[in-house]
């Protein structure tokens, strides 16, 4: 009788620790103090989620992220994405995954290819390693990528993204066969702006770009506030947490500003499943 009573008493708990687990994830921004990933960062510490930061070796975060020793204490981790040995620390017990790392236009293609594409292939492999090393189901995680619109163009300008986009491209293949749960934002062009001031808009195939979007919808930008809210929804809401979403983000003036409630996001979230996937989530 002893026995049985023990072995209830231990199930009970190990039922509890694995459901605080579960309610309890870390999160982990790459890029975190850049203009898209710096916003993701405070996103998720505002929801009060156990968040990370990785930061380049030698840079100074701590006027962007707030952090006083701006080491692990702080949860601010220092790493190369180029580097896979480099991100093991930071990866070690992490859920979810927000990958805001990215090269600015004119950088040279070899550094596009390393950061853009092998560096996201550094940044997955080394979630997943760590989590099968640790006996935890891979269905445990979820990715959030920044890609960009603009793909469907096999020679876009360099002003449209050039080879980037080939490289960005590239990461989405390799993140929608690597067996994590992903999620992957397409946004239009990206502007510094307070969020929640424009309608956004979801769709795929960069059926938000060209001169007949402009003529509805307007310029086609989006600010990467906006970018950062939907990215951080889908990545914490219980709903889309990650579910194989990839969809296009742009925004228009000629609309209601799309505000930041959770019900509002779940619905946007729905509009950018394909209209199969729409019926059965109905």
């Amino acid at each position: 009788f002893n026995m049985m009573r023990l072995a209830v008493v231990i199930g009970f708990a190990v039922a509890f620790l694995a459901r605080g687990e579960e309610e309890s994830p870390i999160y982990l921004v790459t890029g975190a103090t850049g203009r898209s990933g710096s916003i993701i960062y405070s996103l998720l510490k505002s929801k009060n989620c156990t968040t990370r930061a990785l930061v380049r070796p030698g840079n100074d975060p701590s006027s962007i992220l707030g952090c006083s020793a701006c080491d692990e204490s702080d949860g601010v981790y220092y790493g190369d994405v180029t580097n896979k040995s480099s991100l093991v620390p930071a990866m070690d017990g992490v859920s979810f995954l927000a990958i805001a790392v990215g090269v600015s236009g004119g950088t040279i293609d070899d550094m596009s290819k390393d950061v853009e594409w092998k560096g996201v292939e550094n940044q997955v492999s080394a979630l997943g390693s760590q989590a099968v090393s640790n006996g935890r189901p891979l269905t445990a995680l979820g990715v959030a990528l920044i890609g960009s619109m603009g793909s469907t163009d096999p020679n876009p300008s360099p002003f449209g993204g050039g080879s980037i986009l080939f490289w960005k491209l590239q990461a989405e293949a390799f993140l929608s066969s690597s067996a994590v749960p992903f999620v992957i934002v397409n946004p239009c062009g990206l502007q510094d702006g307070p969020g929640a001031q424009t309608q956004l808009l979801v769709g795929h195939d960069d059926d938000l770009l060209g001169p007949k979007a402009l003529l509805t919808n307007g310029p086609t930008v989006v600010d990467r506030e906006d970018v950062a809210r939907v990215l951080v929804h889908a990545l914490t809401s219980p709903r889309w947490r990650p579910e194989g979403l990839r969809f296009d983000l742009c925004s228009t003036k000629h609309g209601d500003a799309t505000q930041n409630d959770d019900a509002v996001l779940d619905a946007l979230c729905e509009q950018a499943l394909w209209p199969w996937a729409q019926a059965q989530a109905a």
